[in-house]
């Protein structure tokens, strides 16, 4: 499956990708911002893909439609379990969260915001989804800023929260943002 929006097509990784993979996540700004260790080589970002990217059913490689250039990843799944005790008026079952990166040299063009939204739809007309929520360590005002954009409200925040792909000591907290299906145009 795959979506597309204007400028856009989120598809599936493919392990012919690893090389663009390697391209973008081996930048520290990436990475460090959304919780892992940059990638060393791309053997590595081949591994990743083989056994992190691929396996999940709603990941998903944004690419810009008119050249197939891979500049970032989103992805969709159930609500992380840290996220519970914010959510007590829904079924959690019904609601997601959505996660994403994009590649540096694609940062302030929109193209977060456009993809999702594509994605956030889709969890709403097929996924049956009563909210959509998203998590951002509170130093990222990047993805503060896509989160308010699509009129995500603040839930609340989680503190001291451990980001074992950044090491087995590294805490930080994050906010926790929503937005229900009603809310979404």
């Amino acid at each position: 499956m795959s979506l597309t929006t204007q400028r856009l097509l989120l598809r599936k990784w493919e392990k012919e990708d690893a090389q663009a993979l390697y391209s973008l996540a081996s930048n520290p700004k990436i990475g460090q911002g959304a919780g892992w260790q940059p990638h060393k080589n791309i053997e590595e970002s081949q591994q990743i893909i083989e056994h992190v990217l691929k396996p999940s059913q709603h990941c998903y490689a944004i690419t810009l439609q008119e050249i197939q250039e891979i500049i970032g990843c989103i992805e969709l799944r159930l609500a992380c379990k840290e996220a519970y005790e914010f959510l007590n008026n829904y079924d959690a079952n019904q609601v997601f969260e959505i996660g994403y990166w994009l590649g540096e040299p694609y940062w302030g063009k929109g193209y977060m915001k456009e993809a999702c939204q594509s994605l956030i739809s889709y969890a709403f007309n097929y996924c049956q989804a009563q909210a959509v929520i998203a998590l951002h360590n509170i130093s990222n005002m990047r993805s503060q800023y896509v989160m308010q954009s699509l009129g995500m409200e603040y839930l609340g925040t989680i503190r001291h929260k451990n980001v074992a792909l950044l090491g087995k000591d590294v805490y930080w907290d994050e906010h926790i943002r929503i937005i229900r299906e009603e809310d979404f145009l």
